[in-house]
């Protein structure tokens, strides 16, 4: 999810100029907020919060820091592998077995 792709956004930030270091330290502090909130039954709020300081979009505009957010570039194929292993998994076992409620 997002939290792998916050990687990306910190290699972005860091080729605009930023500090590694005070980076990666912002991205942690957002993290730790995000996972809180997660434990709490919330939604993910990391995006937001980090498309919201601006020591983050001082470096990377927020539309291009969204973008490098979004998981789905940074997972590649993964999801549509699954899916194809699963088929042959039910195929397998002779089964039809919906899992698309519990998948994200």
């Amino acid at each position: 999810g997002v939290f792998a792709a916050t990687e990306r956004l910190l290699m972005e930030a860091v080729k605009a100029g930023g500090d590694r270091q005070a980076l990666h330290e912002v991205i942690r502090e957002h993290s730790l907020a995000a996972w809180q909130a997660l434990q709490a039954g919330e939604a993910n709020p990391l995006a937001d919060l980090l498309l919201a300081d601006p020591r983050i979009t001082d470096l990377v505009p927020a539309e291009e820091a969204r973008a490098l957010l979004d998981a789905s570039a940074y997972v590649g194929d993964a999801p549509e592998r699954a899916r194809a292993l699963a088929g042959m998994i039910r195929a397998a076992l002779g089964k039809t077995v919906d899992v698309s409620q519990g998948v994200q």
